[in-house]
């Protein structure tokens, strides 16, 4: 849903115009999803039958094995993680950038809780992206941000449970004078959710293409594949 986020798409139209993207960094620091889930009237069941719970964690078990081999514990963890919260940073990195050329390393600390990846991309760019796990701290921060010789693009998201909270843009930029100035451009008031399911809507009844099929899903599963590999084996 992050594509369809009204400051992501106007970040990505800035970095569409910028000719030597050098630097790109994300930042997914997560706190404990009950801080923020108190703030809703939950219903919870714990009524489904054992033999469904039972087959789908084994068939989940196959996959990561199938995914990465056999692998410690903390390496397994990260996968799920990468997987299941960093995959809204990398599919943005994706849309917004395109695949990356290598994983140049790996690091994996906290018994899995935290990563830390760098990626490499064709035009020499590096991309250092990092989760942490703060589970305490009520201050949730997802950040992306993009620099090149002349323009800075900083996309700050809020939390996924957030109500009415907008995600914010900044553009630092230098002139022709060599004057520096810092724009905060004024963002759509809607839910990148609401969005997505009108974008869904439109695709089947075929007024508009697809923008995020799910066959590019697949690269992004490859790519945490490479990402875990590349700690397993402590190289490229």
């Amino acid at each position: 849903m992050k594509v369809y986020d009204p400051a992501f798409e106007t970040a990505k139209a800035a970095v569409d115009e910028m000719k030597d993207i050098r630097f790109v960094q994300v930042n997914h620091l997560h706190p404990d999803n009950r801080l923020h889930l108190r703030q809703f009237r939950l219903k919870r069941f714990d009524d489904l039958p054992p033999g469904p719970v039972a087959e789908a964690n084994a068939a989940r078990k196959a996959a990561v094995l199938e995914a990465i081999g056999e692998a410690p514990e903390d390496a397994v963890r990260a996968f799920h993680t990468l997987s299941g919260s960093m995959i809204h940073d990398l599919y943005c990195l994706r849309a917004m950038l395109g695949m990356p050329e290598s994983v140049v390393s790996t690091e994996v600390w906290n018994g899995g809780r935290a990563i830390s990846t760098v990626l490499s991309y064709r035009n020499g760019a590096r991309c250092v992206a990092s989760w942490v796990d703060l589970p305490e701290l009520w201050d949730f921060r997802e950040t992306l941000e993009v620099y090149g010789g002349d323009r800075r693009v900083l996309v700050s998201y809020p939390t996924g449970f957030a109500r009415g909270i907008l995600s914010t843009v900044v553009f630092h930029e230098i002139n022709e004078a060599g004057e520096t100035s810092t724009r905060r451009p004024a963002v759509a008031w809607e839910s990148p959710f609401v969005r997505e399911l009108r974008h869904f809507h439109a695709c089947i009844t075929g007024r508009e293409a697809c923008r995020t099929p799910a066959a590019d899903a697949r690269e992004d599963v490859r790519l945490i594949v490479d990402i875990t590999r590349a700690y397993m084996e402590r190289g490229p």
